[in-house]
């Protein structure tokens, strides 16, 4: 079938972030075998040359990335559901992909992350004249080349999978796991377990962020680094599991696609928004806590980039708490009582 042009626009998003991320890898692995910090010899300019190029092909690599994770979610959740016979939202989409869809969303997020990793190492080497984290901005390049690159090839056999002509269950898939898990009532022990994990995570999160604003590179950042990533999956999963059902006042309707759509005031892309930059931000303090120790030239900028992580983790959760509890405020307020 011809591919629908967001279809395209997202498989060119990926070649060309693929073939910058490669060019880059390439002048990285120099840096780690040639690499001699204070020299001034030509060997080693033209080396710190070829890093900044590098450098520069990394970050439109993950600005492309990004938009391309952006499209793809834009392309399932709202422009292909109307392509796939009997598709809604973006489960009907993600069926009609098989496998594939979900595997290929899951590593694309993997490479975001890895991406986002060495693009904040290389920003803070590029806030030093002397090059204090080049060698560690090299290999967090060569480990993120190839996530991308896999990720890049799943999408495109992914798309290439895409079924328009077989009618999907769409969100009755949604319902046949919950009959398959025992209906809405087997299970309150598990969205009791993700409800409490989530509030008790984000009051953590709220506080630990408010003391990396105020502190240096320390325990703060540390319990940023872990807890965040952590926090994600369990508000996620109260997300999905109880509050989006008082947004679709429907009972047990467990779609993440939904919430992306216009009648539900597409809040899928802010919700999944803040959870995705608590991951990256609250990652961002463990790494920057990480290189800040045994390289004292990177400690201002450490402590400036750690304040911008407490703050974008701090808004994040309280914009996610806000977007997710206020329509379970509200049905309560109306009806007395809360869906369970």
């Amino acid at each position: 079938m011809p591919l629908h042009p967001l279809l395209l626009a997202l498989l060119a998003l990926d070649a060309a972030a693929a073939v910058l991320v490669v060019a880059a890898a390439v002048p990285a692995v120099k840096a780690l075998l040639d690499w001699r910090p204070g020299a001034a010899d030509r060997a080693q300019l033209a080396l710190e040359r070829r890093l900044e190029a590098a450098s520069l092909q990394g970050r439109l690599a993950f600005a492309a990335w990004g938009t391309g994770l952006l499209v793809w979610a834009v392309a399932v959740a709202s422009v292909l559901p109307a392509l796939v016979p009997g598709a809604m939202c973006g489960t009907g989409v993600m069926e009609a992909m098989g496998g594939a869809g979900g595997r290929a969303l899951l590593l694309r997020l993997g490479a975001l992350l890895a991406l986002g990793a060495w693009h904040l190492v290389d920003r803070l080497d590029r806030a030093r004249p002397d090059g204090a984290a080049a060698q560690a901005a090299a290999k967090g390049l060569l480990l993120a080349t190839p996530v991308v690159l896999l990720a890049a090839w799943d999408s495109v056999g992914a798309v290439l999978r895409l079924d328009t002509h077989t009618a999907v269950d769409c969100c009755a898939v949604v319902y046949d796991a919950t009959k398959a898990q025992g209906g809405a009532l087997g299970q309150v022990d598990a969205a009791g377990w993700l409800w409490s994990a989530g509030s008790l995570g984000a009051a953590v999160l709220v506080l630990a962020g408010w003391v990396a604003v105020r502190a240096r590179p320390g325990p703060a950042a540390a319990a940023l680094g872990v807890l965040a990533p952590l926090w994600v999956l369990p508000a996620g999963g109260a997300l999905i599991q109880v509050l989006a059902a008082y947004r679709y006042e429907v009972l047990a309707h467990r779609c993440p696609w939904c919430l992306f759509l216009a009648e539900h005031g597409r809040v899928g892309y802010p919700l999944f928004g803040a959870l995705a930059l608590v991951a990256l931000e609250g990652g961002a303090a463990g790494i920057i806590r990480g290189l800040a120790r045994g390289r004292p030239g990177l400690a201002e900028a450490a402590h400036g980039r750690l304040r911008r992580a407490g703050l974008a983790v701090v808004g994040a959760v309280l914009l996610f708490g806000w977007l997710a509890l206020a329509p379970a405020l509200r049905w309560y307020q109306r009806t007395g009582v809360w869906l369970h």
